[in-house]
């Protein structure tokens, strides 16, 4: 109603500008906007519909997990005592 029916794509942006890292945040308990309004939940639509079956995000995939599995064992040679 107050928008005359403008759309604003930010979501749809934000997901191309795929050569830029970008990081979302939100406040959990933001009263304005609403969760399924969010630029988060429109960023994970538009990025659920693309295809993760490729070579290239098997190697992102398994380089992630070599992260935290390296951080995992890290923890775990700590010495907290």
């Amino acid at each position: 109603m107050y928008t005359n029916g403008w759309n604003c794509y930010n979501h749809i942006n934000y997901a191309k500008a795929n050569t830029q890292f970008k990081i979302i945040t939100c406040d959990p308990r933001d009263d304005t906007v609403d969760l399924f309004s969010s630029l988060q939940t429109g960023v994970a639509e538009r990025l659920a519909q693309i295809d993760y079956n490729l070579e290239e995000w098997r190697r992102f995939y398994d380089s992630l997990i070599y992260v935290c599995d390296y951080e995992d064992r890290l923890f775990k040679s700590l010495d907290f005592d």
